[in-house]
């Protein structure tokens, strides 16, 4: 007597995750990101008051409607010869980029770019399907620190930069390095959290018992 055949074998479907899994994944990341973005805004806008407050004197302006504004009046040496502290206010971009573009044009040119910037990194950890943490630090501190310099920009209407490194203690003839701040910082160490990413395919970056949390329902 001859066996029925049984039911033709179908291809294996791509397995989708389920919602309440890519609910708590977004929820590790959105609590990553709103941690981010409250130490490094708050570190950074302390430390930029306290430079103004402490290096810097005010001196009338007559841009941004007669606002005060300030300018650097003495620097404090931490590492002599490597890092000093220096009130400098930067109204165009990294390295002076688009300083030569008029005030009116640059500084919404600016705010929008910052924003643009913001916006695309935060769809960037949205968009992510893995708990993949080295990524998830790297982009949240790159939208921390621009949130960072976009806060001065709409307050101050340029970047308060602060920090001097010295590299021609080094490299002799290497330029002075450009004035830089925590917000810049933490873009620096975010960057390099991504490009390691992009170098290193993902394995597993949390321990086995907040894997097994993240993974949860599979």
């Amino acid at each position: 007597m001859s066996e029925q055949a049984g039911p033709e074998a179908q291809p294996d479907e791509p397995r989708r995750r389920p919602v309440g899994q890519s609910l708590l994944l977004w929820r590790h990341r959105l609590g990553f990101l709103l941690l981010a973005l409250a130490m490094v805004l708050a570190l950074d806008q302390y430390s930029k008051l306290w430079v103004r407050d402490n290096l810097a004197a005010p001196i009338p302006a007559t841009v941004h409607g007669g606002d005060v504004r300030y300018r650097g009046q003495r620097e404090l040496v931490l590492v002599r010869g490597i890092f000093h502290l220096r009130y400098v206010e930067n109204p165009a971009a990294a390295f002076s980029l688009l300083r030569s573009v008029p005030e009116d044009l640059r500084l919404p040119l600016l705010i929008g770019v910052n924003g643009l910037a913001m916006i695309l990194l935060s769809v960037w950890l949205w968009r992510l399907r893995r708990p993949d943490g080295v990524l998830i630090a790297g982009l949240a501190l790159v939208t921390a620190g621009v949130a960072g310099n976009l806060t001065d920009r709409l307050w101050h209407g340029s970047v308060i930069d602060f920090v001097v490194w010295m590299v021609q203690r080094w490299w002799p003839s290497v330029p002075e390095w450009p004035t830089f701040n925590l917000a810049d910082i933490a873009i620096v160490c975010g960057t390099v959290c991504i490009l390691v990413r992009l170098l290193v395919p993902f394995r597993s970056d949390l321990p086995e018992v907040a894997q097994r949390v993240l993974t949860r329902g599979r």
